[in-house]
């Protein structure tokens, strides 16, 4: 049977060396940084995407709620009126925490 010094040296071998001693320069578990990071701003960037995206979804469907609500049709002072109103329900709204 090994002993657990031994095992502990052949599975980490940058522990000891013809130098004696070392540290690892970068342990490398699955991805390089620079991969990872690339990879972090990837999703970041689709994450803004989608969520700018459902914005604009939700916020047209709103105003086509409120445009069928108020009888307008669309400009640009139906807009305003629309986000003089939205603006208005936000600012009602209690806020926690």
């Amino acid at each position: 049977m090994k002993r657990a010094s031994t095992l502990l040296k052949s599975a980490y071998p940058w522990k000891s060396g013809p130098l004696g001693p070392r540290k690892p320069s970068r342990i490398h578990v699955g991805f390089s940084p620079r991969v990872s990071s690339f990879v972090v701003q990837q999703t970041m960037k689709v994450f803004h995407v989608l969520r700018s995206t459902l914005r604009e979804i939700f916020d047209e469907a709103a105003y086509a709620r409120f445009l069928e609500r108020s009888h307008l049709v669309s400009s640009d002072i139906a807009y305003a009126a629309f986000l003089k109103e939205r603006e208005s329900v936000y600012a009602r709204r209690p806020r926690c925490c």
